[in-house]
């Protein structure tokens, strides 16, 4: 039997300048969901990119990643890993 994959991600809008974190068995299902304005919560920002992604070994460790950036904040965590260049170093 084939395991799930699970995943953290961040998605991205340009018009909001707003992230939206979470886990899940498939990046593509969620973003399709806010997207169509199926999330009340992310209705506003439409279009949303997957902007990070992070393959998990099971759910609890996609679980703890999410948390682990909404606590840091979407933005603070990218620059932290060097995803996003850190706008006070120069």
């Amino acid at each position: 039997m084939k395991e799930k994959k699970h995943v953290t991600f961040i998605l991205y809008s340009q018009k909001a300048d707003r992230f939206y974190v979470g886990s899940g068995n498939s990046v593509k299902e969620h973003l399709k969901r806010h997207n169509t304005a199926k999330h009340k919560m992310t209705r506003f920002g439409i279009p949303w990119e997957a902007i990070y992604t992070q393959d998990c070994p099971n759910q609890e460790a996609a679980v703890k990643l999410e948390h682990k950036i909404r606590k840091a904040g979407a933005r603070k965590y990218l620059i932290d890993i060097e995803f996003f260049p850190n706008p006070n170093k120069g």
